[in-house]
């Protein structure tokens, strides 16, 4: 239970207090039995929480050493730590390269055409970053490449430490790509919830949402009829 709240590091407390049911539920199975104690958090005292970890540098600053732990893991553990905090840690600060990866799996297309197609003189930025991330760390390496680059795997970290990193992958940097991706992931029924309402576009989408649609359903159109 502890564990959860370093989550909110990254995300707000609503996320978490949502999430409350699905974490226990996780402990049980895990656990087999149940808490020696029932808890019900309080979301005033989250978002007290939250703003304590996030006003302060040196504590978020420790949870580098919480993820640097998980990358030793394996097995059930990893499993539990991933749905404790690892995966709301994850690529923060980055929809634009985990929509991109999403809608190019959905869609069985391949990465340099999907990126082709979305590509607009306002993106180059965004999609120059997500290129080479894919370059420097995500293309199959060899095990001593990875050994020795512990880059390959927490550079999907980076921006909880730094927002300059990767910063042109940062939505407000990169909206338009945010947004008709997210109403492509949308449409596509990913599972994932709807990214339309990811905090920095839902209310840019508000009065574009016809425009959107219409660029999501020709994008969707163009892989579907193999052009």
């Amino acid at each position: 239970m502890c564990a959860a709240t370093l989550r909110l590091i990254t995300k707000d407390e609503g996320s978490l207090h949502r999430a409350w049911k699905s974490i226990m539920r996780n402990y049980i199975n895990f656990y087999h039995e149940e808490p020696a104690f029932e808890l019900t958090p309080n979301l005033d005292c989250l978002e007290a929480i939250r703003n304590f970890l996030q006003a302060r540098r040196h504590l978020k600053g420790t949870i580098a050493c919480f993820l640097l732990g998980f990358l030793q893991l394996e097995g059930q553990d990893r499993r539990l730590c991933s749905a404790l905090f690892e995966r709301d840690m994850a690529y923060t600060g980055m929809h634009a390269y985990t929509l991109l990866m999403s809608v190019t799996e959905m869609l069985q297309a391949p990465l340099s055409e999907v990126i082709k197609v979305v590509t607009h003189p306002s993106l180059v930025d965004a999609l120059r970053t997500i290129v080479h991330i894919v370059l420097k760390y995500e293309l199959p390496q060899t095990d001593a490449d990875r050994e020795r680059a512990m880059g390959a795997r927490t550079w999907k970290y980076a921006r909880i430490f730094d927002s300059a990193q990767f910063a042109a992958i940062q939505t407000d940097k990169c909206v338009m790509l945010v947004a008709v991706l997210a109403t492509i992931a949308q449409k596509l029924g990913g599972g994932g919830g709807d990214a339309t309402k990811i905090h920095g576009i839902s209310g840019y989408l508000t009065s574009r949402r016809d425009v959107y649609e219409k660029r999501a359903d020709v994008f969707i159109s163009y892989f579907k009829s193999g052009t």
